[in-house]
């Protein structure tokens, strides 16, 4: 069952961490210094400019440090965009968030955040399909309780908030005191909006049972002892689930980019309109980020939708056989998936 688990989590992709690393915020770009100003320009210089050259984990390095000199929204929309490009998207989607929030405080003091903040708002629209939005609700907590998602903390304030996270398998761990007591993992695809219960009552299983005392422990006949067999399930049963599950993942997959692909061919003729001999004014910059971002999520979901639709064909095929088979064989049998083979080995 695990094996077949993992076969559905490698073709939709590997859990990818969803915590961005913490940075400490630089001084209010209304009150800085010309020399935090200076220093803070210079980054986000060098960050532009490795973005454009595709460089996006040191344009990253390099736009986190200008915002931790000065937290302009400017630098925090452009630590987004290499969250987004690098395939972060569940990171990508909460710096967007805070890109709004601190876009949209700031405007009342410089209006020209104000562009930052719609922008950063659509941006964010257009990367919402490609990811999972989950809520974690915890009843009976207590000071002391902890919620842990994919193995980091949940911050106590975004219990019972819808948060982003990548498409995958979760492992979500509910702690009282430094000791576990509930466990769930769930699995979220693109676009689902999922929300997960927790009692944080210590439960039975979480309190170490006392001794037992034979002396009082009933004489019963060992026949009555004996335990009965648990019946096999049924070859292929589990193959065909995983077919199915994964048929409609890829099923999702096209027709996000269906969608997303409409949408990119709109804002590309919008663009040609807008931008004789393909020379763009600044005022289309927007235009032209929220174009790429429509092709990217156009793209990713192309991806997924082939991987799928082809992998639950092959799974549905694999369960016929293995159905067929086990009434004539005992052989153990294994799924193998590889970049050259997909199919049942074992030995006879």
């Amino acid at each position: 069952m695990a094996n077949r688990h993992h076969l559905s989590v490698f073709i939709l992709g590997a859990v990818l961490s969803a915590s961005a690393v913490a940075e400490a915020a630089g001084s209010d770009p209304t009150t800085a210094t010309p020399p935090q100003k200076q220093e803070a320009q210079d980054h986000f210089s060098k960050a532009h400019d490795l973005f454009e050259r595709k460089q996006f984990s040191q344009a990253l390095d390099e736009a986190r440090a200008s915002w931790g000199v000065v937290a302009s929204p400017n630098a925090r929309i452009l630590m987004a965009r290499c969250l987004r490009e690098s395939g972060r998207l569940a990171e990508a989607y909460r710096e967007y968030s805070a890109t709004i929030d601190d876009a949209n405080a700031l405007a009342t003091k410089e209006a020209r955040y104000a562009d930052t903040a719609k922008a950063a708002k659509d941006e964010r629209t257009a990367v919402e399909p490609a990811i999972a939005m989950l809520t974690v609700q915890v009843d009976y907590a207590t000071d002391d309780t902890r919620v842990i998602v994919a193995g980091q903390p949940l911050a106590r304030d975004a219990w019972s908030t819808a948060q982003p996270e990548n498409p995958g398998t979760l492992d979500i761990v509910v702690e009282v005191g430094g000791k576990e007591v509930a466990r769930q993992a769930p699995s979220v695809a693109a676009g689902d909006k999922k929300t997960v219960h927790f009692d944080a009552h210590l439960t039975p299983a979480a309190v170490a049972p006392a001794p037992l005392d034979k002396s009082d422990e009933p004489d019963l006949d060992k026949e009555a002892k004996a335990e009965v067999a648990p019946t096999p399930p049924r070859a292929g049963n589990g193959l065909r689930t995983s077919a199915y599950v994964v048929g409609g993942v890829g099923a999702a997959g096209l027709l996000v980019f269906g969608i997303f692909g409409a949408m990119d061919d709109s804002t590309f003729s919008g663009l040609q309109n807008g931008c004789p001999h393909n020379a763009c004014p600044p005022s289309k910059s927007n235009d032209i980020s929220t174009g790429k971002t429509q092709q990217l999520v156009a793209n990713i979901g192309l991806g997924v939708g082939i991987a799928g639709v082809a992998a639950g064909a092959t799974l549905f095929v694999i369960s016929l056989r293995a159905k067929s088979s086990a009434s004539k064989s005992d052989a153990t049998t294994s799924l193998v998936v590889s970049p050259s083979f997909i199919g049942l080995r074992g030995a006879l």
